[in-house]
């Protein structure tokens, strides 16, 4: 999205849709309703599975994205945008398979299992 700081035309429709997503999100949280089946997803559960990832990479990808965009579109935020979403998705895609994985076995092993009350 366009930098809060630098205030464009651009940051109605973008904030708009990040909104509509907040809201969606919490419908689809409180009942039982096509909102809950659409966000439950298998591409929307992939992205939940590797979110960690998305968060701590998104900065660094964003940065990338820019060049990428840059070298083949000059001056094109959308083309930047589409550049460093699927860059992000792609490296946090990587670091869960190849890295987060590993620590989440490990976390298993330590999991207290409540027993059932005899």
């Amino acid at each position: 999205l366009p930098s809060v700081e630098a205030p464009e035309w651009q940051q109605i429709p973008g904030y708009t849709l990040v909104a509509l997503g907040c809201s969606l999100i919490l419908v689809g949280i409180l009942d039982d309703n096509c909102v809950s089946r659409a966000l439950s997803a298998g591409p929307l559960r992939y992205l939940g599975k590797i979110s960690f990832g998305i968060y701590v990479y998104h900065v660094l990808c964003l940065a990338a994205g820019k060049k990428i965009a840059g070298a083949f579109a000059a001056g094109s935020w959308w083309v930047a945008t589409l550049a460093s979403a699927a860059l992000t998705v792609a490296v946090a895609a990587l670091s869960y398979q190849f890295f987060e994985k590993r620590f989440l076995v490990i976390k298993e092993r330590f999991a207290v299992v409540k027993s059932r009350p005899s």
